[in-house]
Parts: C-alpha cells; sequence; structure tokens
C-alpha cells in the first residue's frame, strides 16, 4: 500500500486486533474478513476501518454460516 502512496493505516489497531482474535490466524478467514471490510469502507466513505465495522461483518458471517468462527 505504501508503493502506491497510501501512508495513513487502513485498518485501525482495535479493528486488526479483533480480526486476529476472532480469525485465530488462519488467512482463508482473514482475508474473507478484510475483503468484506474493505468493500465497506468503500461503500460507506470511511477512510479506516474500525472495529465497529469488523464487529458488523463478524455477526454478518456467522449469521450466513450459521456458526461462530
Amino acid at each position: 500500500m505504501k508503493q502506491a502512496g497510501l501512508t495513513t493505516p487502513v485498518f485501525a489497531d482495535s479493528a486488526l486486533g479483533l480480526i486476529h482474535s476472532e480469525t485465530k490466524g488462519i488467512p482463508r478467514l482473514i482475508n474473507t474478513i478484510c475483503t468484506h471490510a474493505l468493500y465497506e469502507a468503500k461503500r460507506n466513505g470511511s477512510e479506516v476501518v474500525e472495529d465497529a465495522q469488523i464487529g458488523r461483518i463478524l455477526a454478518d458471517t456467522e449469521r450466513q454460516r450459521g456458526t461462530a468462527m
């Protein structure tokens, strides 16, 4: 992202912590959550993904799967 000229973080530290704890570090789950978070941030005009956004995405993902991560 830095090579593309981005100077600010895309994910808040609290969001990264939540992603890590909820996905248990599983790359496929991290990618899924982060992709959804980036789409939502773009749709909402957010420059930084916050933990509240991650919480909503996790809840939606759990509802769709019918299980917790």
